[in-house]
């Protein structure tokens, strides 16, 4: 497009293509539209969406200190920006930033009369980084403070991570407890995340309850017999 000359890129053509080398995770492709909109494209350099995709795919593309620069540079960031450079850290390991950027954005929300508040989307990400650094008091509190605080009903996406995280703690009665306690049926996919839980911490009794009910849900789904398969595979002899 550029090299024939015949229309000239916008922030659309930027956030579309920006889009392909985040699910690509091709981070040289990414930076050189990053150096082509800071080079020519002045309007777009300070648009927020624009700086928004440059995050995602920093972010999607293993780069947290550039997704950080970007962020740092948007002159008045939306609920999106925050959501985008809070799942960048998570998705890369940085747990305690992640936190921290939303107290942050709590905290900027409060102060400011018409502030950005946390969304359900940057929970979504605080929980899953709260799983992954096996962070329990941490991941109650937030998940508590989501409907009491902000008002925001957890999802499954929420209830998920936590999930995730009882799994990998090895809280097996208290995942069973919150399985029971959501407002709404678990599906396939979640029945299979507690048989999955089940198998690492070689549960029999509550994996084959999982795969009972993952099957009955989903007979055609293969990973519920592997699982189950795999759950009976590590019993002692």
């Amino acid at each position: 497009m550029v090299e024939a000359g015949e229309a000239r890129p916008n922030r659309v053509t930027f956030i579309t293509a920006l889009g392909a080398c985040s699910n690509l995770h091709d981070l040289e492709e990414g930076r050189k539209i990053h150096r082509y909109i800071d080079r020519y494209e002045e309007e777009e350099r300070s648009d927020v969406l624009v700086a928004t995709a440059l995050i995602n795919m920093y972010g999607k593309c293993g780069s947290v200190e550039d997704a950080r620069e970007i962020f740092q540079g948007i002159p008045k960031r939306d609920v999106i920006a925050w959501n985008a450079i809070i799942a960048a850290n998570a998705q890369l390991g940085h747990g305690k930033e992640a936190l921290e950027l939303l107290q942050r954005m709590d905290l900027e929300g409060r102060m400011a009369w018409e502030g950005v508040q946390p969304s359900g989307v940057a929970f979504v990400s605080i929980l899953a980084a709260c799983s992954h650094g096996g962070l329990l008091l941490p991941s109650r509190s937030y998940f508590l403070a989501m409907s009491g605080d902000h008002g925001i009903a957890p999802s499954m996406e929420h209830y998920g991570c936590v999930i995730d995280l009882l799994g990998r703690l090895g809280m097996m009665e208290e995942l069973m407890d919150l399985i029971a306690a959501m407002p709404f049926e678990p599906g396939g996919i979640e029945w299979r995340n507690v048989l999955g839980a089940c198998r690492t911490q070689s549960d029999v009794e509550n994996g084959s309850d999982a795969a009972e009910i993952a099957r009955e849900l989903e007979p055609e789904h293969a990973a519920a017999y592997v699982m189950l398969f795999g759950l009976y595979s590590t019993e002692e002899p």
